[in-house]
């Protein structure tokens, strides 16, 4: 009688292990880098129109422009840069993938400029690979503060300086590029400040750049350096 209960036990305890076995969540499939590129162009026919400039809102407007796919380390990258006259108007797609596989974040900004570039929109959005489903989100990363992206001797004298504090830790105006698969690069936005300020000296000061790195659930700050120009 006690080895049929043993016997009994044991079957049970090994249906309830495979039963959880079969409903556990399964590791998405790793995706090369060429195939994450790949999806990358498909989910930008998919993307809503309400992230996407004038000029790229629908499907047709898409496939009629040239988008540039993944330059050197930025295989994670799409991009946009039309000339106007002597401006220019850009966008730009950079994705990064959830440790789990499946979902990729994605950030889509877009602006146009002259010397200087203009962000006039900065979205970030999850992407779920199975459902196909956009969700517009907050950016998770590690914060910035004012002493660490504003430093005095980049600034013509006290009170500019102290305009600049203020300035950033009220419109917290900053400025992404440098995209790549590992992550990104964060700057104060001189060229805001500088709209407001005409007596910085935007073109002949130099600024600190912030690098982020994603961990596959959210962008950690890794170093913060001064602009070498």
């Amino acid at each position: 009688m006690k080895i049929k209960q043993i016997l009994t036990i044991t079957v049970l305890m090994l249906a309830l292990s495979c039963n959880q076995q079969a409903h556990k969540p399964q590791r998405e499939k790793v995706l090369s880098e060429q195939e994450f590129s790949e999806l990358l162009q498909e989910i930008f026919y998919k993307l809503p129109a309400s992230v996407m400039p004038d000029y790229l809102k629908t499907v047709e407007q898409r496939r009629n422009e040239e988008i540039s796919v993944g330059e050197g380390d930025g295989t994670n990258r799409l991009s946009y840069l039309q000339f106007q006259g002597e401006g220019y108007e850009k966008w730009e797609m950079a994705g990064y993938i959830s440790d789990d596989g499946g979902n990729i974040l994605l950030i889509v900004q877009y602006g146009a400029g002259l010397d200087a570039f203009r962000l006039d929109s900065d979205k970030t959005l999850n992407y779920n690979i199975e459902t196909g489903k956009f969700t517009e989100i907050e950016r998770l990363m590690d914060s910035l503060t004012v002493d660490e992206m504003i430093v005095e001797k980049h600034f013509d004298g006290k009170e500019l300086y102290n305009k600049a504090k203020e300035y950033f830790t009220q419109k917290r105006v900053l400025q992404y590029g440098d995209f790549d698969k590992e992550g990104f690069t964060v700057s104060f936005c001189r060229f805001e400040f500088w709209l407001d300020n005409e007596e910085y000296d935007y073109y002949g000061s130099k600024c600190m750049i912030a690098r982020y790195k994603w961990n596959g659930k959210r962008f950690v700050k890794q170093k913060i350096t001064e602009a070498s120009d």
